[in-house]
């Protein structure tokens, strides 16, 4: 029917149309909906990840900053997830797979059923489903941190759901003591390498000087 709007899909996704969706969608939709820092509290961060697709915008976009600067109570910043690590993105880690088996169970025959399905699956999404992710997201920096920024680790499994039911599903995951210890040393080291380094450059600083002494 004449009039009537067409649903089509983004045949390519540009720098341009992910600046305007993050512009006009995302940063709107967290002003709306997050919460403000009370009086005599702390000011809310707002991180907005990106992995490192080509079209995604810059952390020090103009337009982005130009958009969050000066909200009241409230700190909007983006960052870029490190490459090749979808195992430190909730999106990957789980919460995509969770939603697009929701929206699977729907019969889809067009662009626009498409759409409905995936909305209608965000929106019955049980945030308990969320929250169980993150806390995987968590352990896994455990892991990460163990072994030294690597990814020689196997998904760690914390029994979510009998916890759930006993009442002791943490909201926040603590760093572990093994993961503690490997920052520690490695800290040690690189500060070590660190003073080594600068040692070399006094004495290389100071045989320039001699050499430069001499040939005069």
């Amino acid at each position: 029917k004449k009039g009537t709007p067409e649903l089509k899909p983004v045949v390519s996704v540009t720098k341009e149309k992910v600046r305007s969706m993050i512009l006009e969608q995302i940063v709107p939709a967290i002003i709306d909906k997050f919460p403000r820092r009370v009086e005599g509290g702390f000011t809310p961060i707002v991180w907005i990840q990106q992995d490192n697709a080509g079209p995604h915008i810059n952390p020090d976009d103009k337009a982005f900053l130009d958009k969050v600067r000066g909200i009241d109570g409230l700190v909007i910043k983006l960052e870029t997830q490190p490459q090749m690590s979808p195992d430190l993105n909730v999106l990957d880690l789980g919460f995509f797979n969770s939603l697009q088996s929701l929206h699977y169970k729907k019969l889809c025959q067009t662009y626009k059923d498409l759409r409905d399905n995936v909305l209608n699956a965000f929106a019955e999404y049980k945030y308990e489903s969320l929250s169980n992710i993150f806390l995987t997201l968590q352990s896994i920096y455990n892991e990460v941190i163990k072994a030294k920024g690597g990814n020689k680790y196997k998904l760690p499994h914390r029994n979510k759901k009998k916890l759930v039911k006993e009442g002791r599903l943490p909201m926040n995951l603590s760093i572990e003591n093994e993961a503690l210890e490997v920052m520690i040393k490695h800290k040690s080291l690189l500060n070590k390498k660190q003073k080594e380094a600068t040692e070399k450059e006094k004495e290389r600083q100071m045989v320039d000087s001699v050499i430069e002494k001499a040939s005069v």
